[in-house]
């Protein structure tokens, strides 16, 4: 009496469909990655040097807006010693 062999069917265990599931998210997650560090990559480089060249510049000018600020307060408000008496 020949063996008989079952046809492959397409039909998946839990384990081999999780598996399955697994190496395609691996395989489209790789691929999003690359497109990330090829594209977005730089772009994010590019937004973090032009944040940080925007803060070199503007700390500086809000430090000197406080200090004329605070300079004019003076002027305005002199000290009581500094006031003629009337």
């Amino acid at each position: 009496m020949p063996i008989r062999y079952r046809p492959m069917t397409l039909t998946l265990t839990a384990v081999e469909g999780t598996i399955a599931a697994s190496a395609m998210y691996g395989a489209v997650m790789f691929v999003i990655d690359a497109w990330h560090l090829a594209v977005i990559g730089p772009q994010m480089m590019l937004q973090a040097v032009m944040l940080a060249a925007g803060l070199v510049i503007a700390v500086p000018g809000v430090r000197m807006e406080r200090t004329q600020i605070n300079e004019a307060r003076r002027v305005r408000n002199p000290p009581a010693i500094a006031r003629i008496p009337s």
